[in-house]
């Protein structure tokens, strides 16, 4: 099992173009912002799309 952490980038995880488009689209209904396809994608990193989920988060209207 590999490791999850900050620096991995989604295409080392294994997540496919699939699994990362259903990752984006939960995350979109979580957070209620769109999820743009530059900011995730295989190149992305954990780190990077937490930062990218904060920054929505703090700018999405209160449900």
């Amino acid at each position: 099992m590999r490791s999850i952490t900050p620096e991995s980038a989604m295409d080392e995880l294994d997540i496919d173009s699939l699994a990362l488009a259903e990752l984006a689209l939960a995350l979109q209904e979580e957070v209620g912002a769109r999820i743009e396809d530059h900011e995730a994608n295989k190149d992305t990193t954990v780190a990077q799309l937490s930062a990218t989920l904060a920054a929505k988060r703090a700018t999405a209207p209160v449900q």
